[in-house]
């Protein structure tokens, strides 16, 4: 399946952020429709966080050829709250005992260019629960391909979504959600 996406990418967009930055927001060129919740910007993505669900709706950042040649940084050893959400974002005791594993929007391996973005990546407000088996397989392998994209074609606009609005009323556990990435 994922060899027929690599077979469709030629026909996706790819935008050059700094030239089409807002001045107000610089490198940052892409908020999806329909956004339902606070904005906000890190350094390194940016997301929108609705509190109802305790997680964000969507992570997007750019990811070029360039970061991903950078040498990696070792990974974050711990999840921290994100203070830049107004309503304070979802903590790494949310999910204790819930059967789901904390998976990172804007991947841990997209931000491994330096110790900061490295940290940003770990904050509660990036993570959406996830089966593991999904998290560490099927996703992993898409977060694999897309970094392969961001290589062949220089750089890209990621935007990873979480889907939990079908989960919501579904599972229990209520901040459950099924991940989809968009890549532009």
């Amino acid at each position: 399946m994922l060899s027929e996406i690599d077979s469709e990418v030629d026909k996706v967009a790819v935008f050059d952020f700094r030239k089409d930055s807002v001045d107000s927001l610089p490198d940052r060129i892409y908020i999806p429709a329909g956004s339902n919740g606070e904005i906000i910007h890190h350094e390194y993505y940016s997301l929108s966080y609705v509190e109802k669900y305790e997680q964000s709706e969507w992570v997007a950042y750019p990811l070029t050829k360039e970061l991903i040649r950078m040498p990696n940084v070792p990974r974050a050893k711990r999840f921290e709250d994100d203070l830049s959400v107004s309503t304070g974002s979802a903590t790494y005791y949310d999910y204790r005992g819930s059967g789901y594993s904390r998976g990172h929007l804007a991947p841990a391996a997209d931000m491994a260019q330096n110790k900061e973005a490295m940290e940003a990546s770990f904050l509660m407000s990036n993570m959406s629960p996830q089966i593991s088996s999904f998290n560490g397989g099927i996703w992993n392998e898409l977060e694999n391909l897309v970094r392969d994209w961001a290589y062949k074609y220089e750089e890209i606009i990621c935007c990873n979504r979480s889907n939990f609005k079908y989960w919501f009323e579904r599972i229990h556990w209520k901040k459950s959600s099924c991940c989809s990435r968009q890549i532009l």
